[in-house]
């Protein structure tokens, strides 16, 4: 398991939550509208815009579809933790593939975090 702090993990669902209220008022829709589209509540999307309320990846994807960007650019670019080098190299790799969907981003991102192994002492 990668050992992060809860002030990070925090911070990433924060800075997801930004990117799509960011992405919403580009596109000069409500949270209503976009929530409605999404199927969840106005309150959940204005819960995560906010960072209160940390996204699951497949209500991400159908956010991001709604919005009509990629997921991928609803996530941070950079990730404070100590897989940070791991991370850069993944996403640098996402930046050479243009044509990745969301469904390969996820499943890229899963094997990518699930190859890396905990400090020790930190088990």
């Amino acid at each position: 398991m990668i050992d992060q702090s809860d002030s990070a993990i925090d911070g990433f669902y924060a800075d997801i939550g930004r990117r799509i209220r960011d992405a919403r008022i580009r596109m000069g829709s409500t949270q209503a509208q976009i929530a409605a589209r999404a199927s969840m509540t106005r309150s959940s999307l204005a819960n995560i815009e906010a960072g209160r309320q940390r996204i699951p990846i497949h209500i991400l994807v159908s956010v991001a579809e709604v919005l009509g960007v990629d997921v991928v650019e609803l996530f941070p670019t950079r990730i404070a933790n100590d897989n940070q080098a791991g991370l850069d190299a993944f996403f640098m790799q996402l930046d050479e593939e243009p044509e990745i969907t969301s469904r390969d981003f996820i499943q890229g991102a899963i094997a990518q975090l699930g190859s890396q192994t905990p400090k020790e002492g930190n088990g």
